[in-house]
């Protein structure tokens, strides 16, 4: 069974990484995958392993996915760790995780900020 949003975040990565889809997969098979959606079309998936946390989303969303759900993905990691992790690997990523409020530490991007959701 093919996990929802794996192959988008696959896609996604491909002209940083070197592996195959099968080696991406076998990478990853201890990471909570949380797809992510636009308009109803799968764009990629958050990678989550303990506290650290991957966003991988096709290049062509760029400023039109993150939300709600990536949020509380973040606040969850920080509800249970006291920290959030991330390794930003594009310019773009970088810019979304330092406007979160994420703070550079070496190679990695670290966050304490929970959000606060509101519920309708």
């Amino acid at each position: 069974m093919e996990i929802i949003g794996l192959i988008e975040a696959f896609e996604s990565t491909k002209d940083r990484i070197n592996i195959t889809y099968e080696q991406f997969k076998e990478d990853t098979k201890d990471f909570e995958i949380t797809p992510v959606y636009y308009k109803n079309e799968v764009i990629g998936a958050m990678l989550v392993k303990e506290n650290h946390v991957h966003a991988c989303i096709k290049p062509q969303y760029k400023g039109k996915w993150f939300g709600r759900v990536a949020l509380r993905v973040i606040s969850k990691i920080i509800e249970e760790y006291g920290e959030a992790i991330t390794s930003a690997t594009t310019e773009d990523g970088r810019k979304i995780v330092e406007s979160l409020g994420f703070i550079k530490d070496g190679d990695v991007y670290r966050s304490t900020k929970k959000w606060a959701l509101k519920q309708y």
